[in-house]
């Protein structure tokens, strides 16, 4: 604990002669657990000593001075507290910036270690540098040797790439020949079926024609006095396909999808003009 120093001093009224007008208590070399007690004590021995002959205002005024006596000591003891606190916070302060001071002793040591560690490695590198330069001179004859050989085999890898290259194009030449003479083939035999088939198709439209020249030929003669058979009012005017049967007007051939002689599907409409 620290020493604490109080000086408690006591004003003297105009009309009282009891007092001096500096006269002082002192109290001086106290521990702080026992700071106020003993202050307490020494007060209240001063004014045991002097009571009978101070006054009732002196007395008043004592007592406004104790108070403002244990005041000023609460805020004595509140800063040297306060004091302590720092102390300690200081103290630890220290504590934490010695353990850094140690740890970068320990860091400058290992940094000095690997200092010693790189003026090792450079000198071991130039050594190489000065074996390297020794035997560059000695390297730079092979390496002629070495180009020339390099340029030969470049040449011979170029030819027989180029060789390579012009039979992988005859293959693919070849197959895509191959490959056109089989897609004519092909197109040739499916135009020959086709063909044949158009062929076919003509006679067909040959002869439905034929038949349908027929028909229309002879029902000339007779067209205005045939009726639709489905309105009964129109003339007959269209011919259903495949069948070629005349039985309705347009408007009606138009609604129809059956035949209503044959009841076959009607797949198309002829129109007859007059």
């Amino acid at each position: 604990m620290t020493i604490t120093q109080v000086q408690v001093q006591v004003l003297n009224d105009s009309s009282s002669n009891n007092f001096a007008a500096n006269d002082s208590i002192k109290i001086a070399d106290v521990n702080q657990p026992d700071l106020k007690a003993n202050i307490q004590e020494i007060i209240e021995n001063e004014v045991e000593s002097k009571f009978d002959e101070i006054t009732p205002e002196d007395f008043s005024k004592l007592l406004t001075e104790k108070r403002e006596l244990a005041e000023l000591l609460q805020d004595t003891l509140q800063i040297q507290e306060t004091l302590q606190k720092q102390n300690q916070a200081i103290l630890i302060e220290k504590s934490t910036l010695t353990k850094e001071k140690q740890e970068l002793a320990q860091e400058n040591q290992t940094l000095r270690n690997q200092i010693l560690c790189l003026e090792k490695e450079c000198y071991m590198i130039e050594n190489l540098y000065e074996k390297y330069d020794s035997l560059q001179g000695d390297n730079f004859q092979l390496e002629k040797e070495l180009n020339l050989r390099d340029d030969k085999i470049k040449i011979l890898e170029e030819l027989k790439g180029e060789n390579y290259r012009l039979q992988n194009e005859i293959k693919v030449r070849n197959r895509i020949i191959t490959q056109e003479k089989t897609n004519l083939q092909n197109r040739i035999t499916v135009l020959e079926k086709e063909l044949g088939i158009a062929k076919a198709q003509r006679q067909v439209w040959e002869e439905n024609y034929n038949k349908l020249l027929k028909n229309s030929n002879a029902m000339k003669g007779s067209m205005e006095n045939l009726i639709c058979v489905i309105c009964l009012d129109e003339h007959r005017q269209c011919i259903f396909l495949p069948c070629y049967h005349m039985v309705c007007c347009q408007e009606c051939a138009s609604t129809t999808k059956i035949c209503s002689i044959c009841r076959a599907e009607i797949n198309g409409i002829l129109k007859i003009y007059k």
